[in-house]
């Protein structure tokens, strides 16, 4: 009897192991989609502080990109529209404050807005920073200010 047992556990772990592959009807597998092309752009461990901060990008532009924020603390309005899928995070009131994100390895800090657009299509990846811009490439120490910093990742590269 234990013997059985044991063979059962062992099955039942096996198939626990099977591939999670979607497969037909016939049990033959589903192609397997292949993941969006992106770009090593925004790879590098990376600082960037402005005013205002306009991330735009693919579809699958919200897979690497992370938000940090406090409805509290923040307006929070998101549309969508002919352009695509617009998320916009505004300080409240207009006094001094932090909206965070992190797109791959940058770390992003707007201290008045952050706006996020998914556009369809395969767009490039486009950072668009206004207003007292410091960046900081953290690998070299490399340091950047001025009022406006475009930064654009081309798909697959």
């Amino acid at each position: 009897m234990r013997h059985i047992a044991i063979l059962c556990a062992s099955s039942f772990l096996l198939a626990a192991c099977q591939s999670d592959q979607p497969t037909r009807a016939d049990g033959t597998a589903l192609p397997r989609a292949e993941p969006p092309a992106w770009t090593t752009r925004f790879m590098g461990r990376n600082v960037l502080m402005a005013t205002e901060v306009r991330i735009e990008g693919p579809k699958g532009l919200l897979d690497h990109l992370v938000t940090k924020s406090d409805p509290r603390e923040h307006d929070i309005a998101v549309q969508t529209l002919p352009a695509g899928f617009l998320q916009q995070f505004q300080v409240k009131g207009g006094r001094p404050g932090e909206i965070r994100a992190q797109l791959d390895q940058v770390v992003i800090v707007a201290t008045r807005k952050l706006s996020i657009l998914e556009r369809p299509g395969e767009v490039p990846v486009v950072v668009h920073a206004a207003g007292d811009v410091y960046y900081k490439e953290l690998s070299t120490g490399q340091e950047l200010r001025q009022a406006v910093l475009t930064i654009e990742g081309r798909l697959g590269q």
